[in-house]
């Protein structure tokens, strides 16, 4: 069965597999760009009396069926089962009423980065600041709805929602900043603490022996932390822990690596980005470019970017400068 093929027999008969107060729900597949473009095909399921429902993104599903093409029922069953599990009607009708609401609303802000120029189409409908390291990174404002141990729901700011609560992009940035350090407070790991949690107690202690410290940066979910560079001191306290400026990788949009300048020139470590990053799915992959973090003036800078300027090759820049910081 062909992709959208699947997709059309998920939609067709995916009330079957639901309770019969789903009688009458309106079924509808909806395609959803998420991070640097990327399209996700989705299944949403209405009930009459409820106008707000989840979206279950059904391209995984669409995998798992290339691989076990006679599970198709089973599959169809958790699909319905995910459908059924986040119902609650009564969350989102609090959702609904409360979301024109900006004194609710402005505690549950949090920010995300995401790679401005992989994004082109993404942020035209959304506000967004470029951030304090340059034209190459952009950051996103997103609302939290719920959080629990299976993760958290949350929606996109946009431009509709800007004019409703009648705010601007500092407006944002200013809430978003605050909360996020208290909603995805940073996280800070050294990559041999991280790889000891993978490995047996007995096999892990040689990698403590002597080398370079590479500190991994993130949130305390470990999902869309690499903007915790930005909102946090965890650069500061490292920086101030090495005695040293800063190179900063962005190993994805979920953390980045600080490591001092001394571990290798940024052409090296640019290099090193670029082939994590041919590893990663299209939608985790933040940049490619190498940042430094000054110890004196802590600031961000592009280097990358830098040194594309030094050769006289212009670097991008954003010609929307309303979303502008």
């Amino acid at each position: 069965m062909k992709k959208e093929e699947f997709f059309k027999y998920v939609k067709e008969n995916i009330l079957a597999y639901l309770p019969e107060d789903y009688e009458s729900a309106h079924v509808e597949l909806r395609q959803i760009p998420k991070n640097n473009d990327v399209i996700k095909n989705a299944i949403v399921v209405v009930e009459k009396e409820n106008a707000v429902a989840p979206i279950i993104y059904l391209d995984d599903f669409y995998e798992e069926h290339l691989h076990h093409e006679k599970l198709l029922g089973a599959i169809m069953t958790r699909i319905a089962k995910m459908v059924w599990e986040n119902r609650d009607v009564e969350q989102f009708g609090q959702i609904q009423q409360k979301f024109s609401d900006f004194e609710y609303i402005k505690s549950r802000i949090v920010m995300e980065v995401i790679n401005a120029g992989q994004n082109k189409q993404f942020l035209q409908n959304i506000p967004y600041s470029i951030s304090e390291a340059g034209s190459e990174l952009a950051i996103i404002y997103k609302v939290v709805i719920n959080e629990d141990e299976e993760g958290r729901a949350s929606i996109t700011v946009n431009d509709e929602h800007m004019k409703m609560w009648n705010v601007d992009v500092e407006d944002l940035h200013s809430y978003a900043r605050e909360n996020s350090n208290r909603i995805c407070p940073a996280e800070v790991s050294s990559i041999q603490d991280l790889i000891g949690e993978l490995l047996p107690f007995d096999s892990s202690e040689d990698i403590y022996e002597q080398g370079p410290n590479m500190y991994v940066i993130t949130n305390k979910q470990r999902m869309n932390g690499a903007s915790a560079m930005f909102y946090s001191d965890a650069l500061k306290d490292i920086a101030e822990r090495e005695g040293n400026d800063l190179f900063i990788l962005p190993s994805s949009i979920h953390e980045v690596i600080a490591v001092s300048v001394d571990m290798g020139s940024p052409e090296e470590l640019g290099e090193m980005v670029k082939e994590v990053n041919k590893t990663l799915s299209p939608g985790e992959v933040l940049s490619d470019h190498v940042f430094r973090f000054s110890a004196e003036d802590q600031k961000i800078k592009d280097v990358t970017e830098m040194s594309t300027a030094n050769q006289k090759i212009a670097p991008a820049t954003m010609n929307n400068p309303r979303h502008h910081r």
